[in-house]
C-alpha cells in the first residue's frame, strides 16, 4: 500500500506555506463573539413545552438590544439563527437587521431539535436544509454551525464536512465529549477537527471539572466575580477565547412568561437596562484581555491568523515509567530517545526528561526557538481527574469488589499518585524557558491516544483498526479505534484494572519474577510448558470475557497491597521505581500451586493470545482491515503472531517502541493530525564520528584497533570463525530493540550459546536469541503471512521457521519451531547489509544471532564509552565502533 500525504493541523491537504506565512508574528490574544438566537419557541421547546403565541416580543427586543450593545462596545458578532424562524416575518426582519448591521450569521439547526435523538435522515434535514433556508433566505453565506443544547456527535460533524460548513462551535473539550465523539483530539482552542476536510472546531471555554460555563447568560447569577475569576483563569492558559451569547443576555422582561424554569432560563428576572449594564462590566475585563474578531474572518486568514495554533516543529514527551522525547517536523520524526539510554536507568521514568529533551533537540539539528509547540502524552489534571472519579466508581462499585477495603485504599492511593505526577507536568514549561528561553505552546494528549496515533500514523494503512493494550494509562487498559485518513476515532474503551497487562504481570510476578519488567521472560517459558487442561480452567475461572469486554475477577487481581523501598524514600527519591506493586491476591497464588511454572506460563500465554484474538474479531465484525497495534501488551511477540495469523486481516503492524517510552511519537503525530505516512526506521537516536571513537579509544592501549578499507568483510570473517562481535555504528535505535547498530552478533549454528553468552552477559532468559537476516532472504528461512514484513523489520512478531531455519540455525529457533527475525533492508541500513551479505559469500547463509548490546538489567548502550565498557565486562571477541574493528588484544 503507498504512502499517503502527512497533514499538520494548520494545513490542509496540498497547501503548502509560503515564506511569509512561516515569517513569525505579533501574538494577539483573540476572542470570538457568537449570539445564539434562541426565542421563546426555541426555549420552550428545549424544556419540554410548546409556545401558544404566533409573536415574539422577546425575540425582537433582544436583537434590538443586542445590535445597539455591540455598536456601542464596536464587537461584530456572529448570530446563530434556526432556519424556521426565517418563516416568521418578525423574525425574519430582526435577522435581516443584523445584516444589515454587518455582522455575520451561521446556524443553529433548521427547527432547534437535539440532533442526537434524531436518525441519520433528518440530523442531515437540520443541518443540510437550515443553511440551505438561511443562504436563500437572507443572500448571505452561512459558514458556520451550532448544535442545539450542543448535542453534537461524530455522524452530525461528518454530515458538516460533506454540505460544506466551514466550522462548528458545539463541543467542549471534556472527558465527556471526547467519549460521545470518539475522538480524544479535542483541543481547548480552535483547531481543525478534520483537516482533509477544512472543518475547523470553535470550542467552548472550559472552566474545569464539574464548574458551569462562564457565559454571560450564567455569570448573571453566578456573579460577574466568578465570570471574572474563570476569565483570568482561562486568559493565563490560552489566547483564544469562544464567548456565547444568547438573546436572553439582552431582552426586555416579558410579563406573559409563567413558571419558574422558563424565567430563570430565559433571565426574565432582570430588565433589558440592568442586563446591558451588567455586560458593561463584564466585557471591561474581556476587551482588556482578547482582541475582538470573527470566527469567519479568523479561517479566512488561517494559518496566519494564528500562528501558534498551526505548528510545524513538534517537541513530543513520553510520560510515566519510560520517559523521552522527540523531534517531528512536518510529520517527520526527526529524533527520538529515552530518558534510560542517557541516565543509565532502566525504564527510568524522570521528568521532565531533560537528558532526552537535550538529546533529541542536538541529534534533530534543530534550534531550540524553533520549536512551535510541545506534545505531553498525558492528561492534564483537570481532566484526569474526573478520569480517576468515574474509573474508582466503576472499581468500586463492581459487584465481587465491593467490600475489598484493603486495596480500594491503595489503588486510591496509587491514584492520588497519577494525578500528583500529572501536576508537574508544568515543570516541563519551567525547564524549557530556563534552559533554552522558549515558552511554547503545551498541548495534552491521552495516553491511549497517544499510543493510537503512534501505531497507526506510523504505519502504511490509509484505514485501519487500531488496538491498544497495556497496563494502565490514564485510567485505561484496553481501547478499540478505527483510523481513516487523518482521524483517529475510538470506538470502545475498558477501565483499569480490567487489563491484559495486569493480567499477564500477576503471573511475572507469582513466578518469582519482576512485574513490569520480566513479562518478557514469561513468553519465552511458555514455550517450554504445556497445556494442562484443568489448569487452564482454573485460570480462566478468574476472569470474564464477554460481548467485546475482558473482566479481571477480584477476588483473584488487585492493583493492591504496595511495598515502598524505604532506603530510596529516606534517600529524597519519589518516583514509580521506589514503589512496587503486587497485582495478584493470595488465592490466584493459591489457585497455580503444585503446577509447574512452565505450565502456568503456558496457560497465561495461551488464554492471553485467545482473549485478545477474541476482542480485536468482535471489532473487526467481519470487515477485513488492517490491524495496527500498541502498548506494553504488544512487546508479547507470540501475541502478535496469534493476531496475525489467527485474524482474516489485510496486514498487520506494531510500533516498534510499543510501550510508554514511544508515547512521545504518537502525542507529536496527533497534534499534528498527521495522516498515515510508514515510518522508514527506528535509526532516530545518538550518532557519533570518527573522532568521538578515537577520543574514546584513546585510554584502552591494550585494544587492537584497525580501520579496515572493507570493514563488512572483516566483521562477516570474524562471524564465520565463530567469533562474537559487538556492533555499536550509526544512529541509536529507538525502542526496546536492537536492530543491528547497538548489536551483539554471533553465528546461528551453535545451539548452547543460549546458555553460555546469557551467562556472560548475566543474563537470565528463555527466550533464544532472535535472528538477524537480509529481508530477500526471508522466504528461504521463514513463514511469514504476507501482510506481516513489515512487523519483521522491527523484531516485534514471531513467526514459524522453515525447516532450512530449524537446521542450520538452531540456536536462534524457539523450542516451539518459531523465531522473532529482524529482516535487513538495503536502502534502511546499508552498513549491516553489507556485513550480511558478505557472511552469505563466506558461508552460504545470511542469518546472524542478533541480541542487544547491554549487560543484564542496563539499557542499550548509547556511546563509544559505553560501548567499550560493556565490551570489556562481557568479555566478548571483537568491537565494531563506528570505521574501527577493535579486538581484546591481539587476536
Amino acid at each position: 500500500m503507498s504512502a499517503t500525504r502527512t497533514v499538520t493541523a494548520g494545513t490542509p491537504a496540498g497547501v503548502q506555506r509560503s515564506h511569509a506565512e512561516s515569517q513569525p508574528r505579533i501574538l494577539q490574544k483573540q476572542a470570538f463573539v457568537h449570539v445564539d438566537m434562541d426565542g421563546l419557541a426555541a426555549i420552550h421547546q428545549a424544556h419540554g413545552s410548546r409556545y401558544a403565541g404566533k409573536q415574539d416580543a422577546f425575540y425582537v427586543s433582544a436583537v434590538e438590544h443586542s445590535l445597539l450593545w455591540f455598536e456601542r462596545q464596536g464587537i461584530t458578532a456572529t448570530y446563530f439563527v434556526i432556519g424556521d424562524d426565517l418563516h416568521q416575518a418578525d423574525k425574519r426582519r430582526a435577522v435581516e437587521c443584523v445584516v444589515r448591521a454587518g455582522h455575520k450569521i451561521a446556524c443553529h439547526s433548521l427547527t432547534h431539535r437535539s440532533l442526537m435523538r434524531l436518525s441519520s435522515m433528518d440530523k442531515r434535514e437540520e443541518i443540510a436544509s437550515g443553511k440551505k433556508v438561511i443562504e436563500d433566505v437572507l443572500g448571505v453565506e452561512c459558514q458556520g454551525f451550532r448544535a442545539p443544547g450542543y448535542s453534537i456527535d461524530y455522524e452530525s460533524l461528518e454530515i458538516l464536512r460533506e454540505v460544506g460548513y466551514r466550522y462548528d462551535s458545539s463541543v467542549f473539550p471534556t472527558n465527556e465529549f471526547r467519549e460521545r465523539l470518539g475522538l480524544q483530539r479535542l483541543f481547548p482552542e480552535p483547531f481543525l477537527m478534520f483537516p482533509e476536510g477544512r472543518l475547523f472546531e470553535f470550542p467552548m471555554p472550559h472552566p474545569g471539572p464539574w464548574l458551569p460555563p462562564f457565559h454571560p447568560c450564567y455569570a448573571f447569577y453566578l456573579t460577574r466575580f466568578y465570570f471574572y475569576a474563570q476569565l483570568r483563569t482561562f486568559s493565563r492558559r490560552y489566547n483564544y477565547l469562544t464567548c456565547l451569547f444568547h438573546l436572553t443576555d439582552f431582552s426586555a422582561r416579558q410579563p406573559e412568561l409563567s413558571g419558574l424554569r422558563l424565567q430563570l432560563y430565559s433571565n426574565n428576572f432582570f430588565s433589558s437596562q440592568s442586563k446591558l449594564r451588567f455586560l458593561d462590566a463584564l466585557f471591561v475585563q474581556v476587551k482588556q484581555e482578547f482582541t475582538l474578531t470573527t470566527s469567519e474572518d479568523f479561517i479566512s486568514d488561517w494559518p496566519r491568523s494564528a500562528p501558534d495554533l498551526n505548528p510545524r516543529t513538534i517537541l513530543g514527551i513520553s510520560t510515566t515509567h519510560e520517559t523521552g522525547a522527540c523531534v517531528v517536523r512536518d510529520g517527520t520524526i526527526l529524533s527520538a530517545v529515552n530518558e534510560e539510554r542517557l541516565s543509565r536507568i532502566k525504564l527510568d521514568d524522570a521528568f521532565p526528561p531533560t537528558r532526552s529533551i537535550r538529546e533529541a533537540l542536538q541529534v534533530a539539528g534543530i534550534n531550540p526557538k524553533e520549536i512551535d509547540a510541545v506534545a505531553v502524552s498525558g492528561l492534564e489534571p483537570r481532566d484526569l481527574l474526573p478520569r480517576i472519579v468515574e474509573s474508582l466508581k466503576r472499581d468500586v462499585t463492581d459487584f465481587h469488589s465491593w467490600n475489598d477495603y484493603v486495596p480500594h485504599f491503595c489503588r486510591v492511593a496509587y491514584r492520588a499518585f497519577c494525578l500528583w505526577r500529572a501536576m508537574k507536568y508544568d515543570a516541563l514549561g519551567q525547564f524549557l524557558e530556563a534552559e533554552y528561553g522558549i515558552q511554547p505552546k503545551v498541548h495534552y494528549v491521552e495516553h491511549h491516544e497517544s499510543h493510537a496515533s503512534a501505531a497507526f500514523r506510523t504505519s502504511a494503512a490509509s484505514k485501519a483498526l487500531i488496538l491498544i493494550a497495556d497496563g494502565v494509562g490514564d485510567e485505561l487498559s484496553i481501547t478499540i479505534s478505527r483510523g481513516e485518513g487523518s482521524t483517529i476515532r475510538r470506538t470502545a474503551q475498558m477501565f483499569y484494572p480490567n487489563s491484559f497487562g495486569q493480567f499477564y504481570t500477576a503471573c511475572t510476578q507469582i513466578l518469582g519474577f519482576k512485574g513490569g519488567r520480566h513479562e518478557g521472560k514469561i513468553t519465552g517459558l511458555a514455550g517450554y510448558g504445556r497445556s494442562v487442561p484443568d489448569l487452564i480452567e482454573k485460570v480462566e475461572r478468574t476472569f470474564r470475557s464477554e460481548e467485546g469486554r475482558f473482566t479481571l475477577h477480584k477476588r483473584y487481581y488487585a492493583e493492591g497491597f504496595i511495598r515502598p523501598k524505604f532506603r530510596e524514600l529516606l534517600a529524597g527519591k519519589m518516583n514509580l521505581l521506589t514503589v512496587e506493586y503486587r497485582n495478584y491476591k493470595q488465592p490466584l497464588k493459591k489457585l497455580l500451586q503444585g503446577y509447574k511454572r512452565e505450565d502456568v506460563a503456558y496457560a497465561f500465554q495461551f488464554l492471553m493470545e485467545r482473549e485478545v484474538v477474541r476482542l480485536a474479531k468482535n471489532y473487526l465484525a467481519g470487515e477485513r482491515l488492517p490491524l495496527v497495534v500498541a502498548g506494553g501488551v504488544m512487546a508479547n511477540v507470540k501475541l502478535n503472531m496469534a493476531l496475525a495469523e489467527q485474524l482474516d486481516i489485510d496486514s498487520f503492524y506494531v510500533f516498534p517502541n510499543m510501550g510508554d517510552g514511544g508515547l512521545c511519537v504518537g502525542a507529536a503525530l496527533s497534534l499534528l493530525a498527521a495522516e498515515p505516512r510508514p515510518v522508514r526506521d527506528m535509526y532516530l537516536g545518538t550518532r557519533f564520528t570518527e573522532a568521538d571513537c578515537l577520543e574514546a579509544l584513546k585510554h584502552y592501549p591494550q585494544f587492537h584497533i584497525t580501520k579496515p578499507d572493507c570493514l563488512a568483510d572483516v566483521v562477516a570473517r570474524a562471524l564465520a570463525e565463530r567469533k562474537i562481535v559487538a556492533r555499536c555504528d550509526g544512529r541509536m535505535e529507538f525502542g526496546p530493540r536492537a536492530l543491528g547498530n547497538r548489536s551483539i552478533l554471533y553465528h546461528c549454528g551453535d545451539k548452547s550459546v543460549n546458555d553460555w553468552l546469557n551467562q556472560q552477559l548475566h543474563r537470565t532468559e528463555f527466550m533464544p536469541f532472535a535472528p538477524m537476516a537480509l529481508y530477500e532472504d526471508r522466504e528461504q528461512y521463514f513463514e511469514i503471512r504476507k501482510g506481516s514484513e513489515r512487523a519483521c523489520e522491527f523484531m516485534t512478531l514471531v513467526v514459524g521457521c522453515t525447516d532450512t531455519m530449524r537446521r542450520l540455525c538452531p540456536a536462534a529457533v524457539h523450542i516451539d519451531g518459531t523465531a522473532r527475525p529482524q529482516l535487513v533492508r538495503r536502502e534502511i541500513n546499508p552498513e549491516m547489509h553489507a556485513i550480511l551479505s558478505a557472511y552469505r559469500n563466506l558461508t552460504g547463509m545470511s542469518v546472524l544471532i542478533n541480541t542487544s548490546f547491554n549487560m543484564h538489567e542496563e539499557p542499550i548502550v548509547r556511546s563509544p564509552e559505553e560501548a567499550i565498557l560493556a565490551f570489556q565486562q562481557s568479555h566478548l571477541h571483537h568491537l565494531v565502533l563506528g570505521p574501527f574493528f577493535v579486538s581484546q588484544g591481539h587476536l
